[in-house]
């Protein structure tokens, strides 16, 4: 998308380019929730796009204190997915630490094969 202001009398604007990727997400799932300090809008966060930043792990980000993290993200229309991201934080200091694995995997009917491990 791309946006430019234009005002009477005034040198117009640049021109603003985003791009923006809408996946209609139907619902998210967990097997286990998030833990309730870190779980801010736990049925989005993990389609949102937005980065969390260190320090703040209440506001967008999701954690995980003693159990797994495993959720199914169901989307309302059939989707071509080319690239998955996953953003990890690492700050043993406030108690935060890498997973020991991420696996990530598709199915088209909701019933897809979890990898061993």
């Amino acid at each position: 998308m791309k946006a430019k202001a234009f005002k009477n009398g005034m040198v117009p604007s640049f021109v603003a380019l985003r791009q923006f990727n809408r996946l209609n997400i139907k619902n998210t799932t967990f097997v286990n929730p998030p833990a309730e300090r870190y779980g801010k809008e736990a049925d989005i966060a993990l389609m949102d796009g937005k980065k969390g930043m260190e320090g703040d792990y209440y506001n967008d980000w999701l954690g995980f204190q003693g159990v797994d993290m495993e959720a199914t993200i169901a989307l309302s229309l059939p989707t071509n997915i080319n690239v998955v991201k996953v953003g990890l934080c690492h700050e043993p200091n406030d108690w935060v630490m890498w997973p020991k694995a991420v696996w990530v995997s598709f199915s088209k009917d909701g019933k897809g094969s979890r990898p061993n491990g």
